[in-house]
């Protein structure tokens, strides 16, 4: 049952990151599954982002990244149903 639930959780949560992701003019070209045995997931995310030179990250809220989001930020751009927080120059001197 559980993991019916859990496919269930992931096919909404896949067919809201298309929707953002069209309503947003992007191209999705990879998806990447974080789940709860993923070891520093928000680091995975933004390795795999910048490995893959994305220009930004579509998830269908900021929950999901919990309080990590101005770290992600740093990386990549988030998209997200309520709208972008833009990536953010790194200040060394800061």
């Amino acid at each position: 049952m559980n993991i019916a639930v859990g496919q269930q959780d992931r096919d909404r949560d896949v067919r809201a990151i298309q929707a953002i992701a069209r309503e947003r003019g992007y191209r999705l070209m990879y998806l990447l599954t974080i789940g709860p045995q993923t070891y520093m997931p928000i680091t995975a995310i933004a390795h795999e982002a910048l490995s893959r030179d994305a220009v930004a990250v579509v998830a269908p809220s900021s929950h999901h990244f919990g309080e990590h989001v101005e770290a992600l930020a740093r990386a990549v751009t988030l998209e997200t149903w309520a709208g972008t927080v833009k990536r953010v120059g790194w200040d060394p001197t800061r």
